[in-house]
């Protein structure tokens, strides 16, 4: 079996990058719209900013959200095929929307399937040719 290995940041940098992104979150926040998440964010240790919607996340919350994701996952694509991601394993795909997501605002999505169709084969000979 052929492996591709690709290393695009140094240790040093990944590091560089959470750290940056930590103080982001707790000095910056993110804008988030929805009432309901906003508000379960909040009861959760989050903090409210000055605008009506941005949300401020302390440091250790973020660093407790992180301890529990799993560092092996099944992802599951609308072929029925399984695709195994953890530190040890990875599967390189390239698709520019998700055809799935729908605007909560307006219930509606502009995307439709035929537009990611040829990307995903694309994708899809790939990971053939290299497992």
């Amino acid at each position: 079996m052929n492996t591709i290995s690709t290393k695009v940041l140094s240790d040093l940098e990944v590091e560089r990058v959470h750290e940056i992104s930590l103080k982001v979150l707790q000095e910056i926040g993110v804008d988030i719209s929805h009432e309901r998440i906003r508000s379960k964010l909040l009861a959760a240790g989050a903090k409210q900013s000055m605008t009506n919607t941005r949300v401020i996340f302390p440091k250790q919350m973020v660093m407790d959200a992180l301890k529990q994701c799993e560092r092996n996952i099944t992802l599951d694509s609308v072929r029925g095929e399984k695709y195994k991601l953890s530190p040890d394993s990875r599967f390189y795909s390239s698709c520019c929307i998700d055809p799935f997501i729908i605007d909560y605002h307006n219930g509606k999505s502009s995307h439709i399937i035929e537009n990611c169709s040829p990307r995903t084969s694309i994708s899809l000979t790939l990971a053939r040719q290299i497992n």
